[in-house]
């Protein structure tokens, strides 16, 4: 059974754009094992996540060390995924 999930993936893999192969290996993973992924965990990284995310829900504290460009994308994790990041 292991040695089919590995040749899925990685004539699968072949096939597809470099781009989309991160995606596909998500989605299969998924399809493998639920359970690897916790509440909204998929959702953010397959950029399906709710957008305008978490009506009602404060700001998160992004610390001062985290660079002026990236602010924004760590507030968004955060936000989708409060418990991941402590």
């Amino acid at each position: 059974a292991v040695r089919l999930k590995n040749l899925v993936l990685n004539y699968i893999s072949r096939s597809l754009f470099k781009s989309d192969r991160l995606t596909f290996g998500l989605h299969m993973v998924k399809g493998i094992v639920p359970q690897a992924f916790g509440e909204n965990e998929f959702d953010f990284f397959v950029g399906s996540a709710l957008r305008g995310g978490g009506a009602g829900r404060s700001d998160p504290q992004v610390p001062e060390w985290v660079p002026p460009d990236r602010k924004g994308a760590l507030a968004k994790l955060l936000r989708a995924l409060p418990t991941a990041v402590t």
